[in-house]
């Protein structure tokens, strides 16, 4: 007797493959994971590409998703946890590197010397050209 016949003859219908039961899902902590990914970002902005201005949006987000993630860690027993926290630690240090590049170049711009510096070297350049 082959095995699809005596599969049949057990109750059991005869299938070509027998398949594993359906993974079960579990909670995840999806704000860890942003959090750290954000928190990435924004400090990469900051770096690589130098605007403020994003880096403290990305950093100001991946703070908040750091604190959710911790929380939700918490509940979760320490799921991501990690994560969350280097979010966080990454967010907060480019939401404070990028408000500081703001602040110094908006006084910078507003010192008088440097302006007359600007304006000196900009004379010089359309002489040169001229």
């Amino acid at each position: 007797m082959s095995r699809r016949e005596t599969e049949a003859t057990n109750g059991r219908a005869a299938t070509d493959r027998e398949y594993a039961p359906a993974p079960v899902q579990t909670d995840g902590n999806g704000s860890a994971i942003a959090a750290f990914v954000l928190g990435f970002m924004a400090l990469t902005f900051f770096f690589l590409i130098f605007t403020g201005p994003a880096a403290l949006l990305f950093g100001l987000i991946a703070a908040i998703f750091g604190f959710v993630g911790i929380g939700k860690a918490k509940t979760l027993g320490g799921l991501h946890k990690g994560l969350a926290v280097s979010g966080l630690i990454m967010g907060v240090l480019a939401l404070l590197l990028a408000i500081a590049a703001i602040v110094g170049g908006l006084s910078l711009a507003n010192n008088p010397q440097i302006q007359q510096q600007f304006q000196n070297l900009l004379n010089d350049a359309q002489s040169a050209t001229s």
